[in-house]
């Protein structure tokens, strides 16, 4: 027997080289990896009868372990040289032997071969497969027992070497693998967690101070959800509370819608509607009263639709009488068509209407004749402000068929806080008119504009009762949050 090196850049391709020349029962001896970073496999080859007693004497010289890219020293292949001791002793039992008994040790030896696979480990198929194929032989050929005996014991020892060896082979390339990146990546991964980690609490915690000053107000959890969703909720979460606070305020701003007309001053006809005690009828009145000073009172016409409640029409009569305007009663049977057609040279039409329940049909016959005027009419819903925002959103679903533009909010006077009305205005999508915050006429009837709900907004959390205009330092803050 002899040592063949292969040398390679890879362990592929170094056993590639290996089969072709050897085949695949090719027995390697050793393997390491060199300073130049490629492979080189110590193999086996067989030679003939002459150079076996050199080759079963001597020792082979294993290289010396090499230090790979983790620092650890490289673990070459034990030898698997047999003892000298051993090797004479099989020798000379080879030398005395006859040709069938030479077969037989071929035989064996072709048995014991193991081939190294790809994946690092030592493959000994062949080897279990014919173990016992020398005991199967009949007693007449097997003329060595002693050589038997040796050579079995001699390979058995070598089984148990190389099995240790494909266990230090697999434990070394587990700890290259696996073990070096792990402990690499903690550290980093520890690191970012922190940080993703206190972003989220800081996050977290101006979620719940900007939650909770929106809560004061008034404004509802639906709409905040709404406002975690947009596009400027996102841009500002991991700030301050400030600015998510600022963020907030711009947000309930731009979805608060503007109304088209305003009933001073573009001419149309105007109806009103609403529940029992909204104070539709005190709004109109207000109304009246403001039109009158800015076009004259032949300009100003008032209409009244409720038949129903005892004293309503004397009461808008007697109203018509004080300011000089022309009024008009239509009951349940007359057309609203019929009823105008006295009021042609007015450019401004009042029409109140009465407050029924909602399960009452005369409600239902008194929008369908509103709907007579098509889209010359504007239908505002009268809504008390210091409603709940659930019963709120009730009223605005029932009157939906009333094809409502837009909404006035009255008793404001009574209310310490407007979160349920813009909450409403937002979630309905119908601009605020205007404000009622009395009973006089006309001074408690405020007009309102986009940037005036939300100033008012702010300053009734502050004041604990509803007024019209915050002073001036405060509208001075109160612009600085919204805008700012």
């Amino acid at each position: 027997m002899s040592i063949k090196k292969y040398t390679a850049a890879s362990m592929q391709k170094a056993l590639k080289q290996i089969r072709e020349e050897l085949g695949d029962d090719a027995i390697i001896v050793s393997n390491r990896k060199l300073p130049n970073g490629k492979v080189e496999i110590s193999v086996q080859v067989e030679e003939d009868e002459s150079s076996m007693e050199r080759s079963y004497g001597m020792q082979e010289q294993l290289p010396a372990p090499t230090q790979n890219r983790y620092g650890s020293a490289e673990q070459s292949a034990p030898s698997l040289q047999l003892s000298n001791e051993k090797a004479k002793q099989l020798l000379a039992a080879v030398r005395s032997s006859q040709q069938m008994q030479e077969n037989t040790f071929a035989q064996t030896t072709d048995n014991a071969n193991l081939t190294y696979s790809q994946q690092g480990g030592y493959q000994q198929d062949r080897y279990q497969r014919n173990m016992q194929a020398p005991a199967q032989m009949p007693a007449q050929q097997m003329q060595t027992p002693d050589m038997s005996s040796m050579m079995h014991s001699t390979l058995m020892q070598l089984q148990q070497e190389l099995h240790e060896l494909r266990s230090q082979v697999q434990k070394q390339k587990t700890e290259e693998v696996i073990e070096k990146p792990v402990a690499e990546i903690p550290e980093k991964i520890i690191r970012e967690n922190q940080i993703k980690q206190q972003q989220q609490l800081e996050s977290k915690k101006s979620i719940a101070t900007v939650k909770k000053h929106w809560r004061s107000l008034g404004l509802g959890d639906e709409l905040f959800n709404r406002f975690s969703q947009s596009q400027g909720f996102a841009s500002v979460k991991n700030n301050s509370p400030e600015m998510l606070w600022k963020a907030s305020l711009r947000y309930v701003k731009s979805m608060i819608p503007r109304y088209r007309r305003n009933p001073v001053e573009s001419p149309g006809i105007y109806a009103f509607v609403g529940p029992t005690g909204a104070g539709k009828t005190t709004t109109l009145g207000k109304l009246a009263v403001r039109q009158v000073a800015r076009w004259g009172a032949d300009k100003v016409g008032i209409v009244t639709m409720d038949s129903f409640r005892i004293g309503a029409w004397e009461q808008m009569k007697r109203l018509g009488d004080i300011i000089g305007v022309k009024t008009a009663l239509c009951r349940q049977e007359d057309s609203l068509m019929d009823t105008l057609s006295c009021m042609r040279e007015c450019k401004f039409i009042l029409i109140d209407t009465a407050g029924l329940s909602h399960q009452d049909e005369r409600r239902v016959a008194q929008w369908n004749k509103l709907k007579e005027l098509g889209d010359e009419l504007e239908t505002y819903l009268v809504a008390p402000a210091n409603l709940q925002e659930s019963v709120l959103d009730q009223l605005t679903k029932a009157y939906e068929p009333a094809q409502i533009r837009a909404l006035i909010f009255s008793k404001c006077d009574e209310i310490t806080r407007l979160g349920e009305a813009v909450t409403t205005v937002i979630k309905s999508e119908l601009p605020w008119v205007f404000a009622c915050d009395g009973q006089k006429i006309p001074e408690d009837l405020k007009t309102m504009s986009v940037d005036m709900v939300l100033q008012t907004l702010l300053a009734t959390s502050k004041r604990k009762r509803w007024e019209y205009a915050p002073t001036a330092s405060e509208q001075e803050n109160i612009l600085v949050s919204a805008m700012g």
